[in-house]
């Protein structure tokens, strides 16, 4: 694989103080296969091509939200509350944000789904090792900025699905924790972006 190539795969995006998701990853996606997270009817289904009925043609609108998540209330809601400036969409059950889904620049289709609910699917609070039970960190990498002490790994086959892991021994030099302490992280959060 290219340097140009590796840089695309592990460009990261931010708004605010929210990574958004990592760039496409079109060449290596052309030649996987979509495998699903696990579910149950009951949970979401992430794959390349979709998370739940959200797809990259999806308009970023309530309506077309609510439809493609059937069973969660779809309400509006900001990245930064207090300043009001980035307006994103809440998919809720009860009183639980389950997904936040972010618009692309002109707020017309959607541009990534941050997954942090368990209900929503299992792999919310897995550990790494659980994942990757080889330890390989190789298709991980440390959080930049306001992102650092988190470790942003691409998921073992849905390649434009990112696995964010937090864990003790987390470290501000933007750098990977070894391998061993990376084991015990577990995925706080689902980024999900359309390919």
């Amino acid at each position: 694989m290219n340097s140009t190539i590796r840089r695309k795969i592990f460009r990261w995006k931010y708004l605010g103080s929210l990574f958004l998701a990592a760039a496409a990853l079109f060449t290596a996606a052309a030649s996987a296969e979509s495998e699903p997270v696990p579910s149950s009817d009951e949970r979401i289904v992430i794959t390349n091509q979709s998370i739940g009925g959200i797809t990259a043609v999806t308009p970023f609108t309530r309506d077309a939200i609510a439809a493609a998540l059937p069973g969660y209330g779809i309400v509006e809601g900001y990245v930064d509350p207090e300043a009001r400036h980035q307006a994103i969409l809440k998919a809720e059950k009860g009183d639980k944000v389950s997904l936040r889904i972010y618009p692309d620049a002109k707020k017309s289709r959607v541009i990534s789904v941050v997954v942090t609910d368990p209900a929503a699917t299992p792999v919310i609070g897995t550990a790494f090792s659980r994942i990757y039970p080889n330890a390989s960190a190789g298709s991980c990498r440390a959080g930049q900025g306001k992102m650092s002490g988190k470790v942003f790994c691409m998921a073992p086959v849905a390649l434009n699905v990112i696995y964010v892991f937090t864990g003790k021994g987390q470290s501000s030099d933007n750098t990977l924790p070894s391998e061993k302490v990376l084991a015990d992280w577990t995925v706080p959060e689902i980024v999900w972006q359309p390919m």
